[in-house]
């Protein structure tokens, strides 16, 4: 990007101007007065989120010590000034109740009412390009110590569309935003009725604990050698990896083996409905369990469980996920915790008549298959929000006619 280029390349009738000319107010707050209670709240760096602004992390300012403090006003953006990881995150700063202070930590922007929206300015920001020119332009000090340069912000160019449009992209946002909030809400909502229903199905006690190795076989899994690769890396037979268990069900495999390289390398097939459970490392994957819900050979990193007559693949799955802390503290090895297959076939499961299990097994499926379907709601939302901000950042989208007059 030249020096006359605005951030954003956008229509060539909007007028480019510098940051500081379309603001107010350009500076950082002060070094707050912390006390334990206060009707005056200081806005830091937790505050501004990667989504939004959260007065949840606000902390109690003594109300005594307000001289050249900076309050913050409805339609300001609030840009995190400090912080690897941190700087350069904004948020817009709405109506709410309460008396706010800025710390020294936040750079406030006030736009100019008759030149700029502070939310037009704010979505400018946090676009990748955005996020980019301050990286490139406005951080200065050594990589614990970067700080923003508001004198460099000022010079930071944009495209200014009139305001009527900056108006009408803004309706438009708010009633995506709006939609995106509920979905997520209700996503939420599901995830804790998910948690109770899981917590109270599997607290009851009054079916009997059986070590799964008595109700179902524990098996080990194998990955091909490297020097076999070139007949095992196409073929038509499904091989799972670890990287894929991650408590959800598996529908499609990780590569493909052919028939030569399950007979060689001593590949077992697993039938469908079985579960898997990673073994191996320091990360999330040891103690997840997955629904295998394709027949599949799996790698040397998973054990393999095929539940017998009395136990349900489906019901299995869900207790292992609802028991991941206990079952992955089963394993301890000298340099990463790792489980066995021996310690799996241990591991004791509650087993209550194979009805039940499926009664079970079908309430919290169809809850699974609610909270994929509003998780995929919020990702298509997000995205379309995400495609509709470019599209009107750069005046590809145009204000209808009718709006405009």
């Amino acid at each position: 990007m030249s020096d006359l280029e605005p951030v954003i390349s956008a229509e060539p009738d909007w007028p480019v101007r510098r940051l500081g000319d379309v603001v107010t107010l350009l500076r950082r707050g002060t070094a707050p007065v912390y006390v334990d209670d206060s009707d005056v709240k200081a806005i830091g760096q937790r505050c501004v989120t990667n989504s939004d602004f959260d007065a949840s992390w606000a902390r109690p300012h003594s109300a005594r010590a307000m001289a050249r403090t900076l309050k913050p006003e409805v339609g300001d953006v609030l840009i995190n000034s400090t912080g690897t990881g941190t700087i350069g995150r904004s948020a817009l700063f709405g109506e709410r109740e309460g008396n706010y202070i800025v710390d020294g930590h936040v750079t406030v922007a006030r736009p100019q009412p008759t030149a700029i929206r502070g939310r037009w300015l704010n979505d400018l920001l946090r676009t990748p390009a955005g996020q980019r020119y301050l990286e490139t332009r406005c951080y200065a000090g050594s990589t614990n110590q970067v700080e923003l340069s508001a004198v460099a912000l000022a010079d930071l160019l944009i495209a200014v569309p009139p305001l009527d449009f900056q108006l009408w992209a803004e309706t438009l946002l708010d009633t995506l935003d709006t939609t995106v909030r509920t979905t997520s809400s209700l996503l939420a909502k599901l995830n804790l009725l998910k948690i109770g229903l899981t917590q109270a199905v599997f607290a009851d006690g009054s079916a009997p604990l059986i070590a799964l190795g008595e109700v179902a076989e524990v098996r080990n899994g194998t990955t091909p050698s490297r020097e076999r690769r070139d007949y095992w890396e196409r073929g038509s037979v499904p091989w799972v990896s670890s990287g894929k268990v991650n408590d959800y069900r598996i529908t499609a495999p990780s590569e493909l083996v052919t028939e030569r390289a399950v007979g060689e390398c001593h590949l077992r097939i697993l039938p469908a409905g079985s579960v898997l459970v990673g073994m191996i490392g320091q990360g999330k994957t040891r103690g997840m369990a997955a629904r295998l819900d394709i027949a599949a050979a799996i790698n040397q990193n998973l054990a393999g469980i095929v539940p017998g007559p009395r136990l349900l693949g489906a019901y299995l799955h869900h207790y292992l996920v609802h028991s991941y802390q206990k079952l992955r503290s089963g394993g301890r090895g000298s340099n990463q915790d790792a489980l066995t297959t021996g310690l799996v076939a241990q591991f004791q499961v509650p087993v209550p008549p194979i009805e039940e299990q499926r009664r079970v097994a079908d309430l919290l499926d169809a809850l699974d298959l609610r909270i994929a379907s509003e998780r995929r709601i919020v990702a298509k939302l997000t995205a379309e929000k995400e495609g509709l901000l470019a599209d009107l950042l750069s005046g590809r989208v145009r204000v209808p006619a009718e709006v405009s007059s």
